[in-house]
């Protein structure tokens, strides 16, 4: 903590302890940019904190190229662990199978918990893949103009 003490961002939402990682967080968006100085530019941290931040860049209308570069910019970690690209391919399962695709039922078609399932619906949504419908039992659709993920070559 005191490097980002050092640097600027005076932490406001850092876990006092890290997790089982090692690792601290950090949620407030501004605060997250003055982070980006502390990696060397165009490195994987640092395009994974910028995306993080900003999103993903241009428009691909092409859904299998989406999910060609979000596998290889963020690959399965484990073999039993969840990606992005299995969270799309649940919805996109779903939707063509006429099932509503709501928190409940992609978790169930996930089968992980709903920390994990919201997390990602979150942030595919930010990142403008995922449109919502209905407030109240939100509907995750994929959207028809989806983003790029442009690391610059």
């Amino acid at each position: 903590m005191d490097i980002l003490e050092e640097i600027g961002p005076k932490p406001d939402f850092v876990n006092l302890f890290p997790d089982k990682f090692g690792r601290y967080k950090i949620r407030k968006g501004e605060k997250l940019e003055k982070c980006l100085e502390l990696f060397e530019p165009k490195t994987e941290k640092w395009w994974r904190l910028k995306e993080h931040i900003f999103g993903l860049d241009g428009e691909n209308e092409d859904l299998n190229n989406l999910i060609a570069n979000l596998d290889r910019y963020y690959p399965r970690v484990r073999e039993n662990s969840t990606n992005f690209t299995d969270v799309i391919k649940t919805v996109k399962n779903l939707q063509e199978n006429g099932l509503e695709t709501n928190f409940k039922n992609i978790s169930k078609n996930l089968n992980k918990g709903s920390t994990v399932t919201y997390e990602y619906l979150r942030k595919l949504e930010r990142w403008g893949i995922f449109k919502t419908h209905n407030k109240k039992d939100k509907i995750w659709l994929i959207n028809d103009t989806l983003p790029m993920v442009n690391r610059g070559g």
